[in-house]
């Protein structure tokens, strides 16, 4: 499922929260807890609403969340040292991290991806 409503514009479909809360409420209902979730998704708002629906149910610990790694601050015209937001840094990956988070609302991700690497750097 892709849920958030951020990528309408790019003609990928989007939900609006109360769409999304509905989704999950179902989701979870049937027994199903786990949740993929990158800084790349619908521009964030996904990781939002997960985080926000998950806090006001009280369940977080009854979920897996994953999280992705990724260049997620590509587009982002204020950033000039782009290089800070994208591969396998240390700084990189604090900074994809806190900004998860902090968007999740809680203070741990089950899984960690690194979807997004410098390969010349860790050869």
């Amino acid at each position: 499922m892709s849920i958030g409503d951020k990528w309408a514009v790019h003609g990928m479909g989007s939900m609006d929260k109360e769409s999304s809360f509905e989704l999950l409420d179902a989701y979870f209902d049937m027994g199903r807890y786990f949740f993929d979730t990158a800084n790349a998704y619908q521009g964030q708002s996904s990781k939002e609403f997960i985080g926000e629906w998950a806090e006001k149910r009280g369940i977080r610990d009854q979920l897996i969340i994953t999280e992705y790694s990724t260049n997620y601050q590509r587009g982002n015209d204020s950033i000039v040292k782009k290089v800070n937001y994208v591969g396998d840094s240390v700084k990189s990956m604090h900074l994809s991290m806190g900004a998860s988070l902090k968007r999740l609302r809680t203070w741990y991700i089950d899984i960690l991806y690194l979807h997004w690497w410098q390969g010349h750097l860790t050869k």
